[in-house]
């Protein structure tokens, strides 16, 4: 499994300069600039340390409960403290400044989730279909992360955790129609929580008929697609593109793929898709090939929180979904975001490395065992 360790490296570190470039271009074009590419040229080796950290660290150890409960303890801290001591931007109260560093919590909450719920699952596997001692209990755990990043007026990365918990569910062996039946009851709680909000409401509205309010609402959608129409098949070339002189909004975070749309044309933006694409089935390969349960429900958490939420921010850009403010994984500004990404993709590399070959695989059921040995059920699940 060498090279699926070596392509997820490849991946997410292309991704990772690729944003870094973008936001030079976006950066240096401001007429006062915000100083983001510098920051992010110290946060792209803060991430490559951490990527490099958890890829070279046994995954195992993560799913000790002496490690990941302090963790999730922590974030749980982080999280309340935001919402009395954070700094409030665009509406939403999603930062903690630490001595004078910006930080995010929910993204740091959000790794932390997924290691403790592959941590418990592979423990209840064997049971994964009981409602009272292993569903409810995931969902309860899920629905109070994101209901603690929800009270930040943030509704994207509840969104992307809920998601996340359902997709491990399902890697446990959770039947889709289980999963479709759970998912339809946690619609009839997101619907609520977008018509009961005014700017929610306004963000729909602009999604459906941008140009009802094309100076308002709508213009960060529409500015988004005329980054698309001016970048054509070859785009205006890398640091030539207009529209991120001011027309369009976030032009280095949420909408950083309209940036690349201009800038590299439809060219760029489909190697761009083909890259996502090939970390989330690499990362489905890794689950697959897991050693154990805690890898293969690890390494499937992490490929569908990164690859979900690549799809989700792409969507936005082109029209697709509403607009929301999420980052574009490994590619948007933002040091939290990078850093937590880069370490989900370490540990991915860290699975695939303990991954047996296939051929390996294959001659491990020919061994006789002595009379009266079983394999232990993690092993035994593998052959």
């Amino acid at each position: 499994m060498k090279w699926t360790a070596a392509t997820i490296a490849l991946t997410a570190i292309g991704l990772a300069l690729l944003g870094t470039l973008l936001i030079y271009s976006v950066d240096v074009a401001r007429i006062h600039p915000e100083g983001n590419f510098v920051k992010q040229c110290l946060f792209l080796p803060a991430g490559l340390c951490v990527f490099f950290l958890f890829a070279m660290r046994d995954y195992h150890h993560l799913g000790r409960r002496a490690e990941w409960l302090p963790l999730v303890l922590v974030c749980i801290a982080l999280l309340i403290a935001v919402l009395v001591f954070g700094r409030e931007t665009g509406g939403a109260r999603r930062w903690l400044r630490i001595y004078g560093i910006g930080f995010q919590p929910s993204e740091l909450a959000r790794f932390a989730l997924i290691i403790m719920l592959a941590a418990k699952l592979s423990e209840g596997m064997d049971h994964i279909r009981s409602i009272p001692r292993v569903i409810l209990p995931v969902l309860l755990t899920a629905g109070f992360f994101a209901g603690l990043v929800f009270l930040e007026k943030d509704i994207g990365i509840p969104f992307m955790i809920m998601v996340t918990a359902f997709g491990m569910l399902y890697f446990a062996g959770l039947p889709f129609l289980y999963i479709g039946v759970l998912g339809a009851l946690g619609a009839t709680v997101l619907i609520p929580t977008i018509l009961f909000a005014a700017h929610r409401v306004e963000r729909l509205r602009a999604f459906l008929d941008p140009w009802q309010d094309r100076s308002g609402s709508g213009w960060q959608l529409i500015q988004a697609l005329y980054s698309f129409s001016k970048g054509g098949l070859t785009g205006v070339g890398l640091g030539a593109g207009t529209q991120k002189l001011g027309d369009l909004p976030a032009a280095d975070t949420d909408f950083i793929f309209s940036t690349l749309a201009e800038e590299a044309g439809l060219i760029g933006t489909l190697a761009v898709l083909f890259v996502f694409l090939l970390f989330f089935l690499v990362a489905m390969r890794v689950c697959a090939n897991s050693p154990d349960r805690f890898g293969m429900l690890l390494s499937g958490g992490i490929g569908v929180s990164i690859s979900v939420q690549a799809l989700f921010i792409i969507l936005v850009n082109v029209g697709l979904l509403p607009t929301k403010g999420l980052p574009l994984p490994f590619v948007s500004y933002g040091g939290t975001s990078l850093i937590v990404t880069m370490a989900m993709a370490g540990v991915l590399v860290n699975v695939a490395s303990h991954c047996l070959p296939r051929e390996a695989r294959s001659i491990l059921p020919t061994i006789e065992m002595p009379e009266g040995f079983e394999l232990p059920p993690e092993t035994a699940r593998n052959f």
